[in-house]
């Protein structure tokens, strides 16, 4: 009944590809191979898809590659788009021969599928395709399972290693390919690791990521962890997520997490950044497809990331449970940052130190001391102009108490994270003013050409807060007349230009600039009288 299903079948497409010739195979032209070459493949594709045994699929196959080798005979050697067929039918014959064994190859219809797949490859030679020498090949060696060198190989007999290099040098690796994936498909895993094992010692062979995708494969469902965990020390991590993205499609979600756990943690210990970030957002898809428990999450992440010996590894972690889990996460990344201060000290990486600090004020933004302590902290080590800064922003802000309420961790945690970065400053700024903080700071910078920046932003800021000063003192002077001449003597003053000095031989010198320290103190002067000026104007308000 089978049968003639599938003969009802192959008839059907063969008028459909007699429609094809007749449509496109009118002349040689590339446009018309193009066009021919795509809607042949689909067909073929749709035609086999109807079948889910392989005989009937075969009758479709050799139809197919009867009907391309009439209908290609005006077409030229050296077409891309016919070369491009003849190797996917030559691939697909391949595969769906490995269903059947050698006393099946003698045997009807298969045996004549089979020779009529060697007359159509007597009339294609021309175009010099080594997918259809290959399948010639090995159908003439009786299969593709009876090669007495492969037969040893599953076996895992001990044979000569020029006679299985020999043997596996003789055939193209996307044929070794198909076998293990048929193997693996068949469940017959312990030959499937051994013809894998065999291919990545090939020097060829082993060139292929594939072999190394199967022999994890099959190690890990062959429970042998220790042969896993040596494997794949030797692979690094661009290599591991190709792995893992290709293994996705035919493995189940178990096997893809304790692979890409196991690829992660090696990466980890060994402090290798390299895709490390690819590693981990493709481990967090996993783990939460299949734990999507929030509580085991995130002392996965914690787990995993306390076990890096590269302080930069925290960072993806850090990116990944800010945003798969918000505020609910801070408390564990507060607990990765403490962790990798330490290891910024034992490391002496300054560098990253400070990326730990910023890292820390992004994940509690609102916490006013927090954020002062880590940009202090981010100032002793860079000591730049930016730094400064932001420094300078941060103090200008009116102290606040903190609220525990309003934390997003607990009041313990947020204490040891703030002594961790306290200890690390270069002075304890505990009980300074601003002014202080900014005399301080101005010492640790060495560059002449920023300390130069911030002395003329403090006279800009001086002369800011004068401007200030006189607005105010012209509103006071509308309300209160007496004290115009007072207020005008001491503007002129403070806003007169400083005289020439006369020198013995008559020249005049220009003053000199003042120092840093001479520019505080004169504006420690200035406060103090603005502050009395403003006193004396409000005592006269309550006269009048």
């Amino acid at each position: 009944m089978a049968d003639s299903e599938s003969d009802l079948e192959t008839d059907g497409l063969e008028v459909a590809l007699d429609s094809l010739c007749n449509r496109h195979c009118s002349d040689g032209s590339s446009l018309r191979s193009k066009s021919y070459c795509s809607e042949f493949c689909e067909l073929v594709e749709e035609y086999t898809g109807q079948w889910q045994v392989p005989l009937p699929q075969l009758k479709v196959l050799w139809t197919a590659l009867s009907s391309f080798t009439k209908a290609t005979a005006a077409f030229p050697d050296d077409c891309q788009h016919v070369h491009y067929v003849l190797s996917s039918l030559a691939l697909s014959f391949f595969e769906l021969m490995l269903f059947f064994s050698k006393e099946e190859f003698v045997e009807k219809p298969l045996k004549d599928i089979l020779d009529s797949f060697q007359a159509c490859h007597s009339q294609l030679l021309r175009h010099r395709n080594v997918y259809l020498q290959h399948v010639k090949q090995i159908i003439k060696a009786g299969g593709p399972w009876e090669n007495p060198v492969l037969q040893g190989i599953l076996k895992e007999a001990d044979l000569p290693p020029k006679e299985v290099e020999d043997y596996l040098s003789s055939e193209l690796p996307v044929f070794f390919e198909l076998r293990v994936r048929y193997l693996q498909a068949c469940e017959r895993i312990q030959e499937a690791k051994a013809l894998a094992k065999s291919c990545l010692e090939n020097r060829e062979a082993g060139k292929h990521l594939y072999f190394h995708q199967a022999y994890l494969t099959c190690l890990y469902k062959a429970s042998l962890h220790e042969h896993l965990h040596k494997e794949m020390a030797e692979i690094d991590g661009r290599d591991a997520v190709e792995i893992i993205c290709n293994t996705e499609s035919v493995e189940k979600d178990e096997l893809l997490l304790s692979l890409c756990k196991s690829f992660l943690t090696q990466q980890l210990h060994n402090g290798d950044m390299y895709y490390i970030w690819d590693l981990v957002f493709i481990w967090s898809r996993l783990h939460l497809r299949a734990h999507p428990s929030r509580e085991g999450f995130l002392a996965e992440c914690l787990q995993l990331a306390s076990s890096a010996t590269n302080v930069r590894a925290i960072f993806p972690f850090i990116k990944l449970v800010t945003t798969e889990l918000g505020v609910e996460g801070v408390h564990v990344c507060l607990e990765l940052c403490a962790r990798s201060l330490q290891l910024c000290d034992m490391q002496a990486d300054s560098v990253t130190r400070s990326l730990v600090c910023k890292t820390i004020a992004f994940l509690l933004p609102h916490d006013l001391e927090i954020c002062r302590a880590c940009a202090l902290l981010v100032f002793c080590q860079e000591r730049s102009l930016e730094a400064y800064r932001t420094v300078c922003l941060l103090y200008m802000h009116p102290d606040q108490e903190p609220h525990p309420h309003n934390s997003p961790v607990r009041t313990s945690v947020r204490f040891h994270i703030l002594q961790m970065l306290k200890e690390r400053l270069c002075f304890d700024p505990e009980f300074w003013n601003l002014l202080t903080l900014r005399t301080h700071c101005l010492e640790l910078m060495s560059d002449k050409v920023m300390k130069d920046a911030v002395l003329n932003e403090m006279k800009e800021e001086e002369e800011k807060e004068y401007s200030e000063e006189q607005l105010i003192n012209n509103c006071v002077n509308d309300s209160c007349t007496q004290g115009f001449n007072s207020c005008q003597c001491t503007g002129a003053f403070v806003n007169k230009d400083l005289p020439e000095e006369q020198t013995m031989d008559g020249e005049t010198d220009k003053p000199v600039a003042p120092s840093s320290n001479a520019l505080l103190k004169r504006r420690t002067w200035r406060r103090g009288l603005r502050r009395r000026k403003q006193s004396k104007s409000s005592r006269r308000r309550g006269i009048w």
